[in-house]
């Protein structure tokens, strides 16, 4: 990744700082996202080498990352909408 848009923008993807026990939920369609793309990533692995596999290989490291990226934001904007929910009920019920 050293010398790519990558490797100069991977402090962007702030949920490698995520706490270890949060988990990323995805639904059966963000799972067949995400395999693709490590299926695209294996792919250009196996490939021979040339002068396009370095960005083919980033780009699509890249791409997975920016789905991980709004599949977490997606998970907690779901989430605070839930427990937006759950506190207006309480309100409604104990305020």
């Amino acid at each position: 990744m050293k010398g790519t848009n990558l490797g100069k923008n991977i402090r962007d993807y702030n949920f490698f700082s995520y706490d270890v026990h949060e988990a990323l939920h995805l639904s059966e369609k963000e799972r067949e996202i995400i395999l693709e793309c490590f299926k695209n990533i294996k792919l250009e692995l196996e490939q021979a080498i040339d002068k396009h596999s370095k960005s083919l290989i980033v780009n699509n490291i890249e791409l997975f990352l920016n789905y991980c990226m709004r599949f977490y934001d997606r998970q907690f904007i779901t989430r605070d909408h839930v427990n937006q929910n759950f506190i207006g009920k309480f309100e409604k019920i104990f305020g």
